[in-house]
């Protein structure tokens, strides 16, 4: 089907589901919902995240197939642009999450300090750290806190050091072993 006949009929099928057709939308979804299930998973990685876009595109072009006009545009960029506004939605309120998350994590350890002998006790040790850490090279540090403190997943931090989770785990697991060495004539008794 060339690209002609199949914008004729995504608007045919819109202007049977603005005439409330349930037939119209099964046939558009069994038409497009593989296609936009594709893209909303290439924005999202997440297949859970992905069928819910999904799912609200179709209720979205369902409930406003009316207002289409092909005049203005062709059905498949009208709904790709419907599915990629739930998709971005759903991008915007992650990172606001992870934010959240980060405060109160950030909040939850200046409450919890604890006081006293604990207090001198709980600053050495966090001395000890903060000087272990530094001595690591600055690939082994950033990757450490990353993964320990960043409440982001190891996939979407490799990404953005266009490693592959695998190579990342490797690499923090090797910059917890240098801690550990660096660390351990401090912990023993």
């Amino acid at each position: 089907m060339d690209n002609a006949c199949r914008q004729l009929g995504l608007a045919e099928l819109f202007r049977r589901m603005a005439a409330r057709e349930e037939a119209a939308l099964t046939e558009f979804h069994a038409i497009m919902a593989d296609r936009l299930y594709s893209m909303a998973l290439h924005m999202l990685s997440d297949r859970e995240a992905a069928a819910e876009a999904l799912q609200d595109t179709m209720v979205r072009l369902w409930n406003n197939a009316a207002r289409f006009d092909p005049a203005c545009g062709d059905g498949f960029t009208w709904s790709v642009m419907v599915l990629r506004g739930f998709c971005l939605d759903r991008l915007r309120r992650r990172q606001r999450e992870k934010a959240r998350n980060t405060a109160h994590a950030e909040q939850r350890l200046k409450e919890n300090t604890p006081g006293g002998m604990e207090d001198l006790f709980f600053r050495e040790t966090i001395g000890l750290v903060q000087q272990a850490m530094e001595s690591l090279d600055p690939a082994e540090r950033d990757c450490l806190r990353t993964a320990l403190f960043k409440p982001e997943s190891n996939a979407e931090y490799a990404a953005a050091l266009g490693l592959s989770p695998g190579a990342l785990k490797v690499r923090v697991h090797r910059a917890m072993q240098r801690l550990r060495a660096i660390l351990s004539p401090h912990t023993e008794p």
